[in-house]
């Protein structure tokens, strides 16, 4: 019946994109599954490690959930920035928060050539540019930018 449900409801809604349904689910059907009647062997390996590399482990695990915490810290600005106003003033102050944001690059790059200002907007739609090779507005801007 769990399998059934799943299907009709799928049919009306995109319910298994989201994570808390698709986590419910997999974990209803691999409950029903009751798992294997006679699980093979499997050979495990212990490791053992000294106080001083469990440390090391511990303080890299720290450094990396710091540094991923500080990155979105920076996301966060960087659109909060942006979101006060549309002077180009914000705009690049949220390049700054967020130098890996395509769109913020892309929008300060614009604004600036907009202005005829293409010695300032160079490096900002080289940044978007290198951010996303593929796009057609930033090769533009780049090419406008280095007519002038």
């Amino acid at each position: 019946s769990t399998i059934a449900s799943v299907i009709v409801v799928s049919c009306f809604d995109a319910v298994l994109l989201l994570p808390a349904p698709a986590f419910l689910i997999w974990g209803i059907l691999g409950a029903a599954t009751g798992g294997t009647r006679h699980p093979s062997p499997v050979a495990r390996r212990e490791i053992d490690l000294s106080r001083r590399e469990w440390t090391l482990f511990a303080a890299a695990t720290l450094l990396l959930a710091t540094l991923s915490v500080a990155r979105s810290a920076t996301s966060v600005m960087a659109m909060t920035t942006v979101g006060r106003g549309g002077q180009t003033a914000t705009w690049v102050e949220g390049a700054a928060w967020d130098p890996g944001s395509y769109r913020i690059n892309s929008r300060v790059a614009q604004s600036y050539e907009n202005r005829g200002r293409c010695a300032r907007a160079l490096p900002y739609a080289r940044r978007a540019a290198s951010l996303f090779p593929s796009s057609v507005p930033a090769k533009r801007l780049l090419r406008r930018c280095a007519k002038s």
